[in-house]
């Protein structure tokens, strides 16, 4: 016999609790967080235009419009770990799709 569905959570995004990320300014909001997950990562960032974020894969906007990206994960909960392995290099730093662009706004 299965057992039934749970039932399930939306966010509407006006009900949304929006911040800006700390260094390059990105406006985001943890879905997760928000939806009571405990097992999964979800984060909804928007993107400005001729923007980017922080982290190992980069995404960015080099159009002229906002954009929004979905991120999902399951993520490591290690104390202390070495961030160098999550930013190899400045993660301040703009994709080259970005070089004549200046990120974050002053």
């Amino acid at each position: 016999m299965s057992s039934p569905l749970k039932p399930y959570s939306f966010l509407l995004p006006r009900d949304a609790f929006w911040r800006e990320s700390n260094m390059m300014k990105i406006p985001n909001t943890n879905l997760a967080e928000q939806l009571g997950t405990e097992k999964l990562a979800a984060r909804l960032w928007r993107l400005p235009p001729f923007s980017a974020n922080t982290c190992l894969r980069q995404v960015f906007n080099d159009t002229e419009e906002e954009v929004l990206w979905l991120f999902f994960g399951a993520p490591r909960h290690e104390a202390g770990a070495d961030r160098s392995t999550i930013y190899p290099e400045d993660p301040q730093q703009l994709p080259a799709e970005l070089h004549d662009r200046k990120w974050p706004p002053a």
